[in-house]
């Protein structure tokens, strides 16, 4: 594989010498070759370490998605809060959805309530809106949108679907994309929902 040197005396081969300091022609032949293999264990390493990068990427794009809520688990939470309320009452419903490490705050995400006048009643975070009235809050659309007022129309409409609009993914400072489900909570004047971020 590599290339047998000639000294002026004789070869290492023990062949005769062909001249001083040279290789012989296959020895040049398998210098190429092992010049060439060291050039593709090169290639490979660039295309394995470039796979690795791949496939680490979206693993992480995996853990971000499974940190995320699904539309499923929204409805799911949204109606679980409507059967607290209908149970329990407003009063340990609202305490419970107030609670930043309660059950009805999970992955990226957390239910509210406001009542059929737009006013805030529970939330676990951004709580300063709990007591306001927020029909008039316009979002940063463009044009601007008004989700209180959607999602009140909404419930006293159809009494369920889902609301578009800008808001704050909790812990982040830009506003991202929301859809939220609105559920109208039976027997009572108030909608529950928990959105989506995209």
């Amino acid at each position: 594989m590599f290339a047998r040197f000639i000294t002026p005396e004789k070869s290492f081969s023990g062949a005769a010498p062909r001249g001083p300091l040279t290789a012989e022609p296959e020895a040049y032949q398998q210098a190429d070759q092992v010049i060439e293999m060291l050039k593709q264990e090169g290639n490979m390493r660039r295309i394995i370490i470039i796979t690795l990068v791949v496939v680490l990427g979206l693993c992480l794009a995996a853990l971000a998605f499974a940190d995320s809520a699904t539309k499923e688990e929204v409805i799911v939470k949204v109606k679980e809060a409507a059967t607290m309320i209908t149970k329990q009452g407003q009063d340990a419903a609202f305490k419970e959805i107030n609670n930043k490490k309660g059950k009805f705050v999970w992955k990226d995400t957390y239910v509210f309530a406001i009542d059929l006048e737009g006013t805030m009643l529970a939330r676990a975070f951004r709580q300063t809106a709990i007591g306001n009235n927020l029909t008039n809050w316009k979002d940063k659309s463009d044009p601007p949108k008004q989700p209180i007022k959607e999602m009140v129309d909404l419930a006293k409409g159809k009494g369920k679907g889902w609301v578009e609009y800008l808001w704050y993914k909790p812990g982040e400072k830009a506003l991202s994309k929301k859809i939220s489900y609105i559920y109208r909570v039976p027997g009572q004047n108030l909608l529950l929902g928990a959105g989506i971020y995209e």
